[in-house]
């Protein structure tokens, strides 16, 4: 049997049904639609990828969700006066935050697990 035959049909499958959930609406496959996909995507993307990527060597990062609100909180705070001082700082805070978790997990040889759900905690006292 072809590899890919499966993940073929299970992705056909789901699309005749988004397909008969729209039904006659028009709309569905509109512009503004694909819109909204791509902006979702464009939130929920880097966070599959990071917490993919360290999947892929097998830890798990719990403390994404709270680095996502506590970025975002970063951001908005101190990006009021100039547009890319809001977003550099948010992504430097995010560098500096994952550089010391790894440096915890790396040098004390601890688990993933433990580190990042203190990591997760802290970000979300800190953006609350």
């Amino acid at each position: 049997m072809i590899p890919y035959l499966r993940p073929l049909g299970v992705f056909l499958a789901v699309y005749a049904l988004l397909v008969a959930m729209a039904g006659e609406a028009t709309q569905f496959f509109s512009g503004s639609f694909f819109f909204g996909v791509l902006q979702l995507f464009a939130t929920l993307g880097p966070i599959a990828l990071g917490v993919g990527l360290t999947m892929l060597i097998r830890e798990f990062d719990l403390s994404v969700a709270g680095m996502v609100g506590m970025a975002g909180c970063i951001a908005v705070l101190t990006g009021g006066s100039n547009p890319f001082v809001g977003p550099a700082s948010a992504l430097s805070v995010g560098f500096t935050a994952g550089l010391v978790q790894g440096l915890i997990i790396a040098r004390l040889k601890l688990s993933s697990i433990g580190v990042t759900l203190g990591g997760l905690l802290v970000f979300f006292g800190i953006s609350y």
